[in-house]
């Protein structure tokens, strides 16, 4: 599976934030001639109590890790293969086996699979182990939680091509983690509830606009009500909808924020970033080139 548009990145930017003067100069590092950096996460991976990155190049085929050399410096990228046409689309850091060394879990949506690289003392990753996700089925993302509560990582996929799973989160306040799902073509959004034996209820469906491409879904309490809500990206209607939890794995009707004519938004993010306690959404704007 390719994509309808060119994306022609090939770099990451790394912006450093100054205590006096708020963000600093950004740096810039390659990922390689037309590589397509699809998504970027960051942990140690060598083990040195520094903060390294990891990004998904999503056309050349392999992952890039950029080791920091300290001061919000980094090295030049490291390369680590995926599979042959895997187009890999996502990544989530996490310590799968217990080892106390980070891993990565990577979506290749080309190759139908899920990729987990594991750490390897100061290497920092072994060789790639696949897992096969389904017929056609083309992961574009990933996540990370323990669904079966056996405190174990386990590893959930959005599969783009047989329109399923995506993130994770306790909507009904049983202390089992959930699955929320962000149906791309559709209009709709579905929420599957945790059973408490690692199974899953039958998917429930909240509508989410007449049109409504829906690459990208985050869960989070951005209202503060303790209830966790779910924020969606319309990458058709150039909007973002935001379902509020009422606590008992039902939500509010559609809340929509425009973005803007021509956007097209399609990554989300979450994070604190101004400090005042409240949860941020940052969102990428596809035909914007921004966020």
């Amino acid at each position: 599976m390719t994509d309808n548009w060119t994306l022609p990145w090939s770099s990451i930017i790394v912006t450093p934030l100054e205590y006096s003067f708020g963000i600093g100069q950004q740096i810039t590092y390659s990922t390689g001639t037309d590589s397509g950096p699809h998504c970027v996460a960051v942990g140690d991976f060598n083990n040195d109590s520094r903060v390294d990155i990891a990004v998904v190049n999503h056309y050349n085929n392999f992952i890039g890790i950029f080791e920091e050399f300290g001061y919000g410096t980094f090295g030049n990228e490291m390369i680590y293969p995926t599979e042959s046409g895997s187009l890999s689309r996502s990544l989530v850091v996490a310590d799968f086996n217990d080892d106390k060394l980070l891993d990565l879990a990577v979506a290749n949506s080309g190759a139908s699979s899920a990729g987990v690289f594991f750490g390897y003392c100061c290497d920092p990753f072994r060789n790639q182990s696949t897992y096969d996700t389904g017929n056609n089925s083309h992961p574009s993302s990933v996540a990370v939680g323990d669904p079966n509560n056996d405190n174990q990582s386990d590893i959930v996929v959005a599969n783009y091509g047989t329109n399923n799973i995506v993130d994770l989160g306790e909507f009904n306040g049983d202390r089992w983690l959930d699955i929320a799902v962000a149906i791309h073509g559709t209009n709709y959004t579905a929420v599957l509830l945790e059973s408490g034996d690692g199974s899953f209820a039958k998917q429930t469906f909240h509508w989410i606009g007449n049109i409504a491409l829906t690459p990208a879904a985050v869960v989070g309490d951005f209202n503060s009500d303790k209830q966790l809500n779910i924020i969606l990206s319309n990458d058709a209607s150039n909007n973002i909808g935001i379902l509020y939890g009422y606590g008992n794995g039902t939500f509010e009707t559609l809340n929509l924020c425009s973005i803007g004519y021509n956007s097209r938004p399609y990554s989300l993010g979450m994070s604190d970033l101004n400090s005042d306690t409240q949860l941020d959404i940052v969102i990428e704007n596809r035909l914007k080139n921004n966020i």
